[in-house]
């Protein structure tokens, strides 16, 4: 099965200049997209069925997630009690696997979210471990947090929101992930050194590849 999964920091913009176009010769079974930014639901791409989770805020966050195949089910938000208000997560029960769409909350650069975010995590974490009771689990999108120094442009080391991703306390989610027993395939593919493209890139000026890389999978066996 094959799964792309994208933070296109905003719909509209990507939907105008075609940049949706080249997905079509990847024949992806499931696209994941994060931060639309919009609460219009147009087609993105024929032959998708469309699943959307706004946020409340226009224009602001807000999750998609496009299947060729009808699910058995689509959960939007985490668990019951948890308020989603900003449209982070929509899962999808397919056949074999749920596949979990997130976009993380940022601690933001005077960090007064942090603590939403540490909440976040934490609920993402029992969310994910109440799935594996019934399947495997397959978690993808922007969790706003670098795996390694690598992952972010050198240029932008610099920048209050690189040390956010990387060196500060939300990068311990993901090393936690890990030793929850996760797998990623980023270990795999990521050479020593390279340029890594940032998130809507084809719609930003992050085209050149100056971003984060901090869009990924994380896998979950039972």
């Amino acid at each position: 099965m094959r799964i792309l999964s994208w933070n296109i920091n905003g719909l509209p913009s990507c939907l105008k200049s075609g940049a949706f176009e080249p997905l079509r010769t990847y024949q992806a079974d499931a696209i994941c997209l994060q931060e639309i930014r919009t609460r219009a639901e147009p087609v993105i791409l024929e032959g998708y069925r469309h699943y959307w989770h706004h946020s409340i805020r226009d224009k602001y966050s807000g999750t998609a997630m496009l299947l060729r195949e009808e699910p058995l089910r689509v959960h939007y938000g985490l668990t019951d009690d948890f308020d989603d208000s900003e449209g982070r997560a929509i899962t999808a029960e397919l056949r074999d696997f749920f596949l979990v769409n997130v976009y993380v909350p940022n601690s933001q650069q005077t960090f007064y979210r942090h603590a939403y975010r540490r909440e976040w995590d934490a609920v993402l974490r029992a969310y994910v471990r109440d799935l594996l009771y019934d399947k495997p689990v397959v978690i993808c999108g922007d969790f706003n947090v670098a795996r390694e120094s690598i992952d972010i442009y050198p240029e932008n080391m610099r920048l209050y929101w690189a040390e956010q991703g990387y060196a500060s306390e939300s990068g311990l989610t993901w090393k936690r992930c890990w030793r929850k027993g996760c797998r990623t395939p980023i270990g795999r593919c990521t050479p020593a050194s390279a340029v890594i493209p940032g998130g809507a890139t084809v719609c930003t000026s992050e085209k050149r590849g100056a971003g984060g890389g901090w869009t990924t999978f994380l896998f979950r066996m039972r």
